[in-house]
């Protein structure tokens, strides 16, 4: 199930264990592009050390409760020690409430995990197309409502 116009996406991506860089370059970037399409942003915490499991649980869930998609970076999979559990149990929950997800990655491994492609869709991964899957992921995101207006048209 789809939804009917995208206001507010949750951008969902590996926080601990990351540099500031990493937690939020491509999530500022994700908000500012999108913004341009009246889409707002919802991003998790800045240190979850500062809050408790349960506040940290219940204020990402009430974001993507109030989010229509997900944007998820899934460029950590894979890792020799990836810290994505939260990513994926936030995937898992966003499957079962409705949302879009879309999603990106470079782990070519990713194409062939049916539960992994069956629970993210669309999921990019870089091609002639589109050589850069994370801006793929954007665009997605950014034409759907138009997308979804004119089929509404036809």
């Amino acid at each position: 199930m789809q939804p009917k116009l995208i206001n507010k996406t949750y951008l969902c991506g590996p926080l601990e264990g990351r540099n500031v860089k990493e937690k939020f370059a491509w999530r500022d970037q994700a908000t500012e592009f999108l913004s341009k399409y009246g889409i707002e942003t919802y991003i998790p915490g800045c240190d979850t050390t500062l809050c408790d499991a349960d506040t940290i649980i219940k204020l990402d869930y009430m974001m993507i409760d109030n989010s229509e998609a997900l944007l998820v970076n899934l460029t950590c999979l894979g890792e020799s020690k990836p810290t994505n559990t939260g990513t994926l149990i936030e995937i898992g929950y966003a499957f079962a409430k409705g949302k879009l997800i879309v999603g990106w990655s470079n782990e070519e491994w990713q194409r062939e995990n049916r539960f992994l492609r069956g629970n993210v869709k669309p999921l990019f991964f870089q091609s002639f197309v589109e050589p850069n899957p994370y801006l793929g992921a954007l665009k997605y995101i950014a034409g759907f409502n138009e997308r979804r207006r004119t089929e509404d048209v036809i």
